[in-house]
């Protein structure tokens, strides 16, 4: 019989792979790589399955295919890169490499997808809008900064850089000032969001399957919005005043209901287990949406659901949602 941490290498192996020279244990790079850890045991297991990749790298160099690419589409790497952590994304057809140095430290990530993917050529155009604006990421929220990116007839490439010199240790304590930073973060990505919107063109916040939202009760005020705010986006930054956090993952961004970044960050944490249901209360209230607000959000949850794309997940944190708001607890 297969045991635990056997388990987990044969599900991982089929998704990472590592070329390069071989690393050391870095606890830096766990944490970027482990940050949507929701237990201690999960981060241990992810740990100890990374610490096995990097100690004995697949080969010295890239494959030639997915190396030709890059260098074709984004230009030669860092020189001081010499190790790169790839994940393969088979549902949906990216593929994401961790460009690392000597001591284990992300100098930039690389998403590699299909010319054709909309919500890639998407989250793209966003970043590059993003980019253009010359913002000050350390105030609010920590957003990727655009290295290089580029596209022939078949395979898009973007090569970002993100400062997560500080990510805190997974599993993060969801309490009420995390609440506080989340909802920071929240409105700096309205606001800078805002500026994508005047910089770039109307469409580039569209949404990005073309959906036409149905008529509920708090649609009205519409901001442009993250669209995916969930708790494997987030990076929690620490040794400061204040926590922060830096978010990744720009495809679902559109205009949507000023609370629906809020909502979906909070229905996956319900979903997950991350915030028990004592919580509530607290997390609601820090957040700015309630039951109104999030009745609205299950309706508009199961419309988009309806049209088709990976609903599975996202059916089950609507319906835990559904029970909270059946329930007493806040």
């Amino acid at each position: 019989m297969m045991t635990t941490l056997a388990r987990v290498r044969a599900r991982y192996s089929q998704s990472w792979s590592v070329y390069g020279r071989p690393i050391r244990h870095s606890e830096g790079l766990q944490r970027v790589v482990g940050h949507a850890a929701r237990t201690r045991s999960s981060k241990w297991l992810l740990a100890s399955h990374l610490n096995h990749l990097v100690r004995r790298p697949s080969r010295h160099v890239l494959p030639r295919a997915l190396g030709g690419v890059l260098e074709d589409l984004l230009g030669p790497p860092s020189t001081a890169a010499v190790t790169w952590l790839v994940h393969e994304r088979v549902e949906t057809g990216r593929t994401i490499v961790h460009e690392i140095d000597g001591s284990g430290l992300v100098l930039s990530v690389v998403k590699v997808g299909r010319a054709a993917d909309v919500k890639f050529r998407h989250e793209r155009q966003v970043i590059a809008s993003l980019d253009k604006q010359h913002v000050d990421r350390d105030e609010l929220v920590v957003v990727p900064e655009l290295l290089a990116m580029g596209s022939d007839e078949s395979t898009s490439a973007i090569r970002t850089r993100l400062d997560l010199a500080d990510v805190v240790a997974p599993p993060y304590a969801w309490r009420p000032r995390t609440f506080d930073a989340a909802m920071r973060a929240i409105g700096g990505l309205h606001e800078l969001l805002s500026g994508v919107i005047t910089s770039a063109s109307p469409s580039a916040l569209s949404s990005p399957d073309g959906a036409e939202p149905p008529e509920v009760g708090t649609w009205d005020e519409l901001v442009p919005s993250h669209g995916d705010l969930t708790a494997w986006n987030l990076f929690l930054l620490g040794q400061r005043p204040t926590e922060r956090f830096a978010v990744i993952d720009f495809e679902e961004c559109a205009l949507r209901p000023r609370w629906w970044d809020a909502a979906r960050l909070l229905t996956t944490l319900l979903e997950e287990g991350r915030v028990p249901d004592s919580d509530l209360p607290t997390a609601t209230s820090i957040l700015g949406i309630g039951r109104i607000e999030l009745a609205d959000f299950l309706a508009l949850g199961h419309h988009f659901d309806q049209l088709g794309g990976p609903t599975e997940r996202r059916t089950r944190r609507l319906v835990v949602l559904e029970e909270r708001l059946r329930g007493d607890s806040w």
